[in-house]
């Protein structure tokens, strides 16, 4: 499963060009790692499916809909919602 970083600090290294490959790596283990403990705590594993599915499976949502059974708006909605929780936990970065 993949995971995100406050991305802040990564664009701010960057857009300052203090980092080098290193940098790069270690945050992006960290941008994993914080992904993977926001997803655990806030979503259900229904929306972590259809997340991972949608994101990292590069799936359609029909196609995520055809796998889980689920209608293509459900499908939709649980994505939404999970965006929304995810969003929400960034402010605590």
């Amino acid at each position: 499963m993949r995971n995100v970083y406050a991305v802040g600090e990564y664009i701010d290294k960057i857009a300052d060009n203090s980092y080098n490959e290193e940098n790069v790596t270690n945050n992006k283990e960290e941008m994993k790692r914080l992904l993977k403990n926001a997803m655990n705590r806030v979503l259900t594993e229904r929306q972590k499916r259809c997340i991972c599915m949608y994101y990292f499976d590069n799936m359609r949502i029909e196609d995520i809909g055809k796998e889980l059974g689920l209608h293509k708006s459900t499908v939709s909605r649980h994505i939404t919602a999970a965006r929304k929780k995810l969003a929400l936990m960034k402010l605590f970065f």
